[in-house]
């Protein structure tokens, strides 16, 4: 298990929603104009315009374009499989609701309406729903609904807290995190055809952030099992992981598009450092 690379340094980027990053798939996004156009790569929150808004960043980390302005906290943001549209949740001071907008900021709408807290949102990978946890149950459970913020449909019902939800990309799965089963954050799977629900991890700890590979085979999270976060990898269906990271606080591990990398994040001081390694933890 070797230190994985840097890959890029973020300035007081906000840890809000299911992650601080989300990488663009479908070649990314060309945004600006004339010279100063670029090929977005990641999503990312940021508060360098003195509170917590959203960004889209080519992939050295040097050029950005700010999306949303006067919000309270954006964040949590999930690109649609097109890399048109984004999910974004924003902060009501009381509580957060769900909003989109196309992938240059423009044509932004309001999804939810409610006094609850809803978060974590993800499209699924057709693009024909969008998952998220919300607070209105009035436990926090998983929940989907159609991209215009209709049809909502409650998929998780326990009085613990279910959260993050992350869509299997080729089954009707979804994973996510709960506190169920003796108070420790823990992966779990669902099925949503017939509600059947698997216990992916049962090391104690929090284990968060799940991530699942483009093929569906392999699932990456944060685990404090052994102290500090770090990075662990295992099969989908869950059993034995490998430890990935050895850095001391790293979370929020996602797949690059190709399956073929995986990027994290680590706290160092007040500063969040984005880190790309392979999928065995080794060095590119």
């Amino acid at each position: 298990m070797n230190t994985a690379r840097r890959l890029l340094l973020l300035t007081g980027c906000a840890i809000t929603g299911a992650s601080i990053v989300t990488l663009i798939g479908c070649g990314g996004a060309t945004v600006g104009g004339g010279a100063a156009s670029f090929a977005a790569a990641m999503l990312v929150s940021s508060d360098q315009s003195g509170h917590y808004e959203l960004y889209l960043m080519d992939a050295s980390g040097t050029q950005f374009k700010q999306l949303t302005k006067g919000y309270f906290n954006t964040g949590g943001g999930s690109v649609s499989p097109d890399g048109q549209t984004i999910i974004f949740v924003a902060g009501e001071r009381s509580g957060s609701e769900l909003f989109k907008m196309n992938i240059d900021g423009t044509g932004v709408e309001r999804l939810t309406d409610d006094p609850y807290k809803d978060g974590g949102a993800r499209f699924t990978p057709d693009g024909s729903r969008v998952m998220f946890s919300s607070e209105r149950g009035p436990n926090s459970d998983i929940y989907t609904m159609l991209p215009d913020g209709s049809d909502v449909v409650r998929i998780t019902t326990d009085p613990a807290l279910d959260h993050l939800p992350v869509p299997h990309p080729t089954e009707p799965v979804i994973a996510f995190v709960s506190d169920r089963v003796g108070g420790d954050q823990e992966i779990f799977a669902i099925n949503t055809n017939t509600n059947a629900i698997d216990q992916l991890t049962d090391s104690g700890g929090q284990n968060m952030f799940p991530d699942y590979d483009p093929a569906g085979s392999k699932m990456v999270f944060t685990s404090t099992r052994t102290g500090l976060p770090e990075v662990y990898i295992m099969e989908a269906t869950g059993g034995d992981s490998l430890q990935l990271t050895d850095l001391g606080d790293s979370f929020a591990p996602r797949f690059t598009p190709a399956g073929d990398e995986i990027v994290c994040a680590r706290f160092i001081g007040d500063t969040i450092t984005m880190w790309m390694m392979n999928t065995d933890g080794n060095n590119l």
